[in-house]
């Protein structure tokens, strides 16, 4: 390769991709499944989580038609933020 670039030209259509099966059996598969609930209600996130992404809301990062969804959150001040442990180590511990 030595530094140089490697460029791919297709021509013609792109290739098909055959399923087994009809296309009526995939969606009979795809509704038929329902994921089983796992608690009784909606878990509540901490109230500074809450508030940043009230914000991010409020600065329009979170487009309109999804809004409703983060202002609905149930949230708590008792709710303590934490985070999953990593199965990464932060180089900044390491020094």
């Amino acid at each position: 390769m030595c530094g140089r670039g490697l460029s791919v030209v297709r021509r013609g259509p792109p290739p098909m991709v055959q399923l087994a099966g009809s296309v009526a059996n995939l969606r009979r598969c795809a509704c038929s499944f329902s994921p089983k609930q796992l608690y009784s209600k909606r878990l509540p996130i901490s109230a500074e989580k809450y508030r940043d992404l009230i914000k991010l809301c409020d600065d329009g990062n979170i487009p309109e038609p999804f809004q409703a969804e983060y202002r609905s959150l149930p949230h708590s001040a008792r709710q303590e933020d934490i985070l999953p442990e990593s199965d990464f180590d932060d180089p900044e511990e390491e020094e």
